[in-house]
C-alpha cells in the first residue's frame, strides 16, 4: 500500500505549499484544479492498490480499501493545511494540526474504553475510527478554506 503512495500524492503538497503564498489572487481557481487532480489520483491509487491486493490474494480487500481511503483523507487534510498556512493563517494551521490527532484520540478512546464494543476492539475499528477522525478534520479544514475564498472548478480536460 505504501509502495503506491506516490500515485496518491506525487509532490502536490510540496508544490502547493510554495504556490499558494506566491499566487494568492488566483487561489480559488488553483485549489479547485488541485482538488480535481487530487481526486483523480486518489481514485487511481485506490484502484491500483486494491487490484494488487487482489492479485496477491490478500484476504480482506475491504480493509485495504478503507486503509486507502484513510491515506487519501490524510493526504487531503495535509493539502488543505498547506493552503491555510500558505494564506498566512498560521494559528489556524497549528490548531488544525492538533485537531486530527485530538479527534482520533477522542473517537478511538471512546471505541476502546467506553462503547459497548470495548471488549471486542479490533483493527477494523481502529481503521474506521481513524477514518472518521480524518473525515471530520477534512470537513472542518474545508469549511475554513471555503469561507476564505470562492472555489472555482473547471472541468476542462
Amino acid at each position: 500500500m505504501f509502495l503506491f503512495q506516490f500515485i496518491n500524492d506525487p509532490g502536490i503538497q510540496n508544490w502547493n505549499a510554495q504556490f499558494v503564498p506566491k499566487n494568492r489572487l488566483i487561489i480559488g481557481t488553483h485549489v479547485g484544479s488541485v482538488l480535481q487532480v487530487k481526486g483523480i489520483l486518489a481514485i487511481l491509487f485506490m484502484i491500483i492498490t486494491c487490484f494488487f491486493a487482489y492479485i496477491l490474494e490478500y484476504a480482506d480487500i475491504k480493509m485495504i480499501f478503507f486503509l486507502c481511503v484513510n491515506m487519501v483523507m490524510s493526504s487531503l487534510f495535509l493539502l488543505l493545511r498547506g493552503v491555510v498556512a500558505g494564506l498566512g493563517y498560521y494559528r489556524v494551521d497549528s490548531l488544525l494540526s492538533a485537531l486530527d490527532k485530538l479527534l482520533m484520540i477522542l473517537i478511538l478512546g471512546y471505541l476502546a474504553f467506553i462503547s459497548s464494543y470495548s471488549q471486542q476492539f479490533h483493527i477494523k475499528m481502529l481503521i474506521y475510527g481513524q477514518g472518521l477522525a480524518y473525515l471530520l478534520a477534512c470537513v472542518i479544514a474545508g469549511v475554513f478554506c471555503s469561507g476564505r475564498f470562492p472555489l472555482f472548478y473547471s472541468f476542462k480536460v
